[in-house]
């Protein structure tokens, strides 16, 4: 198993849009490592993509992933979430109308997560959106519960604070 970390920026991300700090221009001028996007993780081995910041379309692009297996979730914060559509990306066919489906990725929500996805930033209506159309499943884990992908097994737990 090899982990690839995609983005390490966290909520702010560097550069910042139209800033001319230091840091931000030397991020433009020297790219990757200095610039960095959210956070988002991929495991190889069983394929799992864990999160998914806003540039979750370019670092897929620039990293050496070829297949999500599946998708977890850590929690429901935007710099976590908000490039959720990288899903309907992949698993849209485009090229066609009415538009067929290519594929559907597997999304496992840890039990906590599953209810704030429902109760914020409409996150749980979008996700209904794209299972509806079949670019993806979503799978409520109990707390407690593990997921055996390609021999590994994966148990997401609940920390301290919700």
């Amino acid at each position: 198993m090899r982990v690839e970390i995609l983005g390490s920026g966290g909520a702010a991300t560097i550069p910042r849009p139209l800033c001319g700090c230091r840091v931000c221009v030397e991020a433009r001028e020297r790219g990757v490592p200095y610039a960095r996007t959210g956070p988002s993780t991929f495991v190889h081995g069983p394929d799992v993509l864990i999160d998914t910041p806003e540039e979750s379309k370019h670092q897929l692009d620039r990293s050496t992933v070829t297949r999500i297996g599946a998708a977890f979730y850590s929690h429901w914060h935007p710099d976590h979430t908000m490039g959720r559509r990288v899903f309907e990306s992949m698993n849209a066919e485009f090229r066609a109308w009415p538009r067929k489906v290519r594929g559907t990725t597997r999304i496992y929500l840890p039990e906590q997560v599953a209810v704030d996805f429902r109760e914020r930033r409409g996150i749980g209506d979008h996700l209904e959106f794209m299972s509806g159309r079949g670019w993806i499943e979503v799978v409520e884990l109990k707390d407690g519960e593990a997921v055996e992908l390609d021999g590994a097994s994966i148990r997401p737990f609940r920390v301290a604070e919700d």
